[in-house]
């Protein structure tokens, strides 16, 4: 949870200060999306070994919002390389 915090933090501060689209940025979305997507997975499943898709929805979602603001930083940073030549 310390490494998951301090890379939100990071990110936070990256946003802070515009520069999300750097390439560091938008893998630190999507890693910390990937771990949200993991959680979701591991809550979703009971002890009896059957799947409960409402358990998991909440983290799901929050990691859907890192996986789109790391396709949105993509989208920015390519827009931008575009438009310099």
């Amino acid at each position: 949870m310390f490494l998951i915090g301090t890379m939100i933090f990071s990110l936070k501060d990256a946003a802070e200060r515009d520069r999300l689209t750097g390439t560091t940025f938008i893998q630190l979305n999507r890693l910390v999306g990937a771990w949200a997507v993991a959680v979701a997975a591991g809550q979703m499943v009971t002890v009896e070994s059957r799947v409960v898709l409402g358990r998991g929805v909440e983290m799901a979602g929050f990691g859907a919002w890192f996986f789109l603001k790391a396709w949105k930083s993509v989208r920015e940073k390519n827009n931008t390389v575009a438009g310099s030549d």
